[in-house]
């Protein structure tokens, strides 16, 4: 919780990028006809792809043609962190062997080769590309020889051991089912005159998602109809994530759907999946209604050791809180927790749970921008393109506190926003937030926070379990206090958070111990760790629990 002391510091964060010499440009102007894919914006991830304890970032580039045409490679930009003291950032694309043109989406970042080294899945429009990161600062296009097919439009993709066999599989999600070929354009028309405006979702199908099942060789075996993917009316997929909501050993994977109801796909073993979106509560909304779903946020909010469930949503929609009642059923509690009034006049992209001021209550980002640039062409004049972005701090567990207006310089000026992605990037025990702005520079937001608690880090290494060790989950205790996180490798709009986790333990200055749920479905309990730093487990070297 932030205190009335930290409410009247002027800046809670501040725009580093210029400071960190981060100039990463996202190219997408709008083109006259207004193609739709223009204005759904990008995905980012931090990594540490050269093994220097810096963390690095991967951004999804846009591309100013209106006509992408299939097989065109996604564009990827790199950019190096040189020292976490300082801040600085080098962008080391060119020779990277990023060298794709086409318009990219999101990304998904996960040591799939256990190998040491992070790679890399893109998904763009019709294209995808598979990197195997080679060590050496090169990447790799493994997307033929691993027989992934790069088709449609790609949007959100996760990582995730499926089958618990110590190897990641693939969730690769897609839009809508649309031509490139005979790209459709939407007009409407006002007072005589013919506007061009961008395509909503509705006019067209859904496509299914793809499932891909590593086989430890480097190649994917596509599992989407034997799995149960492909047996479901196909919806408009964008957001997604990989998490075990109800403790039960094996993940579950959601995917926030743009229009339609959102997909909970219940690991039910021996590699099948049942979606239970409506079942579990997490489909629509209280009032029974299908929602514009973007990004989403998992956290446990109110202390109970169970995941919630965040997802943005549409210009008057509201953002929707599902708090997680156990056995995999969920509540609708966006209006008890505060979310409702503030979001119902904002479009919703990109949302991080991170507690930032280390008070030991996860608090909430969400990136805010509209998908039409020019409303007021049609006498529509209270919905901006620009919009606020927001911060709201937790106030233990029973509601949000929306602070933005205190929050600094970067919240009061509107933008177009879209990915964010949270990571301690300086190393201060403060968690920051790097956020992708649409055709516009990327902002570094730096925790600049005084009245901060005591915190710790954890990057976990599997070894029976992947290497990444994507799957865990972490519960830290102190005395009476615990907490949990998650380790995933997606999240927000398309994005992915840093590999490591972090918690805020307020006043507690020793940890009572760590347990970790490994992906293998070991679990071991860490006593040797302390507060205030950064500290690496590795799977087999704990107590068995």
């Amino acid at each position: 919780m932030l205190t009335h002391a930290a409410l009247a510091e002027p800046d809670l964060f501040v725009d580093f990028a210029q400071t960190a010499h981060l100039g990463f440009v996202h190219n997408s102007p709008p083109s006259p006809e207004r193609h739709m894919h223009l204005f759904m914006g990008s995905g980012l991830a931090w990594t540490d792809f050269d093994r220097d304890g810096v963390l690095d970032l991967l951004f999804c580039q846009g591309s100013a043609n209106p006509t992408v045409q299939p097989g065109e490679t996604p564009a990827v930009d790199l950019w190096r962190g040189l020292s976490a003291e300082t801040g600085d950032y080098h962008n080391v694309s060119a020779g990277s062997g990023f060298n794709g043109t086409g318009y990219s989406n999101g990304l998904s970042v996960a040591d799939y080769d256990n190998d040491g080294f992070a790679d890399l899945f893109v998904t763009g429009f019709f294209s995808a590309a598979l990197y195997r990161n080679n060590g050496d600062g090169t990447f790799s296009d493994q997307t033929a020889s691993a027989k992934i097919a790069p088709t449609g439009f790609g949007t959100g993709c996760c990582w995730t051991d499926l089958d618990r066999d110590g190897n990641l599989d693939l969730l690769y999600v897609r839009y809508i089912k649309i031509d490139p070929k005979q790209y459709p354009l939407c007009t409407t028309f006002y007072k005589g005159r013919e506007i061009a405006m961008g395509c909503g979702p509705k006019r067209f199908a859904g496509e299914h998602d793809s499932v891909y099942l590593s086989k430890g060789n480097g190649e994917f075996h596509d599992v989407t109809v034997t799995s149960g993917f492909g047996g479901v009316t196909p919806r408009h997929g964008l957001g997604c994530v990989a998490v075990d909501l109800d403790d039960d050993g094996h993940v579950e994977l959601y995917v926030a759907n743009d229009g339609m109801p959102n997909d909970l796909w219940k690991n039910i073993g021996g590699m099948k999946f049942e979606e239970r979106g409506m079942l579990s509560g997490v489909a629509v909304n209280r009032f029974g209604a299908a929602e514009a779903g973007m990004g989403i946020a998992v956290g446990d909010v109110d202390g109970d050791l169970k995941p919630e469930l965040f997802v943005t949503n549409y210009f008057d929609e509201t953002n929707t809180l599902y708090r997680n009642e156990g056995d995999l059923l969920f509540l609708d509690v966006t209006e008890e927790f505060g979310i409702a009034g503030p979001s119902r006049k904002r479009l919703g992209f990109g949302t991080n749970f991170q507690d930032f001021d280390n008070d030991g209550w996860l608090d909430l980002f969400v990136a805010n921008g509209h998908v039409e640039d020019h409303k007021h062409l049609i006498g529509i004049t209270d919905e901006p393109f620009a919009q606020l972005s927001q911060v709201f701090t937790n106030r233990k567990g029973r509601r949000f506190e929306d602070v933005s207006r205190r929050a600094g310089p970067f919240f009061q000026q509107p933008w177009v926003a879209r990915g964010s992605a949270a990571a301690d990037f300086d190393g201060d025990g403060k968690v920051d937030l790097a956020v992708l702005r649409l055709n516009d520079r990327a902002a570094l937001l730096r925790n600049t926070n005084q009245n901060i608690g005591h915190w710790l880090s954890l990057e976990l290494q599997g070894t029976q379990s992947n290497r990444d060790a994507i799957g865990a989950t972490v519960v830290i205790r102190s005395g009476q206090s615990a907490w949990r996180r998650d380790r995933m490798s997606s999240a927000s709009y398309l994005s992915c958070d840093s590999p490591r986790l972090h918690f805020g333990i307020g006043g507690k200055t020793k940890v009572d111990s760590v347990q970790v749920g490994w992906p293998s479905g070991e679990s071991e309990i860490f006593v040797e760790v302390h507060s205030d730093r950064l500290t690496r487990l590795v799977e087999g070297t704990g107590r068995k629990n």
